[in-house]
């Protein structure tokens, strides 16, 4: 499994999101998108992300590969991996083409939101919904 946290955004959604986490599995190459307010709401994403694995795919997450952001180095967050016996694959430190899938999925959708809201004229606060379309466009 491969996750990036892209944000702050300039612009709040209308219920004050910030942020967004992706989910990317390495296999499927299936994505998915939580929207955050925080940083720190990351490691909560993660729970419900690894629920919803467990409990429609019947089938757990073995490794997590990321960068060495807070978000996923926090006590809290390291203790649950390995109570799931769930592997941390974190890349070197500053060396953000190590998560080259993350980091390519996070920048297409930001291409593609932007491209999405100018060609719309929609205002700019209605980015988590664009960004959310775009996940679903590219699964």
């Amino acid at each position: 499994m491969h996750s990036d946290l892209w944000g702050p955004a300039p612009v709040a959604t209308k219920a004050r999101k910030h942020y967004y986490i992706t989910f990317t599995n390495d296999k499927s190459r299936l994505m998915h998108l939580h929207l955050l307010r925080t940083k720190d709401e990351a490691f909560m994403a993660y729970k419900e992300y690894n629920m919803w694995c467990g409990m429609q795919l019947n089938a757990h997450i073995k490794m997590l590969h990321s960068n060495r952001g807070g978000e996923y180095l926090g006590k809290e967050f390291t203790l649950y991996l390995k109570s799931k016996g769930t592997v941390q694959k974190l890349t070197v430190h500053d060396t953000p083409q190590h998560n080259g899938v993350a980091k390519c999925h996070n920048h297409s959708i930001v291409e593609h939101v932007r491209a999405l809201l100018h060609a719309s004229g929609l205002l700019r606060f209605l980015w988590g919904k664009a960004a959310c379309h775009v996940v679903w466009l590219m699964n």
